[in-house]
């Protein structure tokens, strides 16, 4: 996906936010997999060479094996530095092979064209993990939680979409309030946001609202969507709000962002709720003024551009699909 000069400003500048308010990047497997395809491609020169060539590379900085296998730019660095361009550019090569199958392994979406790409680099392979790791945590959240995504293009917004709404249908109700009727991202119920505005007249309704307007406001956003009243017997439920960006257009930011959180980080009941934000609609002094007050509403969000990366305000509380990973360092 290509951003323009806009777009990359406003991604930088929500990065910014994430750690001004303390969000913690969630580390993604690709460490563990770079380790084991270095280790792995430096043996095949022979244990006694390689065993000499990494405790050289490691006392040059003062660095432990795991420190300098972790850090590509550097170890390449150091590579290039010891051996010479010939020679480095073997290992690279072979390093690449180790971790492309290693990240095919574990669910990058690399197509055969672009794996068969000689410029795919080193670099781009571990993107791509990083985002297949987002994306199945996408997957597999957990109820209790309210998570945001910032995102520039169509595609992208539908392939997040898609994921989250990946579960059974028969024991999960998943619901998308969305601009316009989805054919692509399929959910058990749906509804535009023209039709919700006009039904309750938001602009009136949502005007200096109490606390008790908002819950009666999102306990009827959950039944318009088909969700249960009696949140103990409710079966578990994953809503969707595709643009929060329509309640700015309409003048309803401070509403908004009071509606957010009141819902919280982790909402009661059994639900998880996804709201994206396409930043490619708004200047760069509204994206200021409204996107730190978002993003301090929601547990976790996701970055959506070349890669996908997520964060969370409690890194403990994201639960990463487990499972032995191919090539994984113990």
């Amino acid at each position: 996906m290509i951003m323009n000069n806009s777009n990359q400003r406003g991604l930088f500048r929500c990065l910014s936010m994430l750690d001004k308010l303390g969000y913690y990047p969630i580390s993604a497997n690709n460490d563990r997999l770079l380790y084991a395809s270095i280790k792995d491609s430096l043996e095949q020169m022979g244990k006694s060479y390689s065993g000499a060539l990494i405790r050289n590379m490691c006392s040059l900085y003062g660095l432990s094996e795991n420190e300098l296998f972790s850090n590509y730019d550097l170890f390449k660095k150091m590579l290039y530095t010891i051996l010479g361009e010939g020679e480095a550019n073997g290992i690279i090569a072979s390093i690449k092979k180790e971790l492309l199958a290693r990240a095919i392994l574990n669910g990058s979406s690399l197509t055969i064209r672009e794996m068969t790409n000689p410029s795919l680099s080193i670099e781009d392979i571990l993107e791509s993990i990083d985002s297949a790791q987002t994306l199945r945590i996408i997957a597999t959240i957990s109820p209790h939680e309210h998570v945001l995504f910032l995102y520039d293009s169509e595609d992208t917004k539908e392939k997040i979409l898609s994921t989250f709404f990946q579960s059974n249908r028969i024991t999960c109700t998943t619901c998308l309030l969305s601009l316009k009727p989805s054919r692509r991202v399929l959910a058990t119920n749906s509804i535009t946001y023209d039709k919700l505005y006009e039904e309750r007249r938001l602009a009136k309704f949502l005007t200096k609202p109490l606390e008790a307007d908002l819950a009666k406001k999102w306990s009827y956003w959950r039944i318009k969507l088909g969700l249960s009243n009696n949140l103990s017997n409710e079966k578990p439920a994953k809503v969707a709000d595709e643009d929060l960006t329509y309640w700015i257009d309409k003048d309803l930011t401070s509403e908004l962002i009071e509606l957010e959180h009141f819902i919280g980080r982790h909402p009661v009941g059994n639900i998880s709720v996804l709201c994206g934000f396409n930043i490619s609609k708004l200047a760069d002094e509204d994206l200021s003024r409204v996107i730190e007050d978002l993003i301090s509403c929601h547990g976790h969000v996701i970055i959506a551009g070349k890669t996908f990366r997520i964060y969370s305000a409690d890194p403990t509380k994201v639960e990463v699909p487990k499972g032995k990973l191919q090539g994984e360092h113990s």
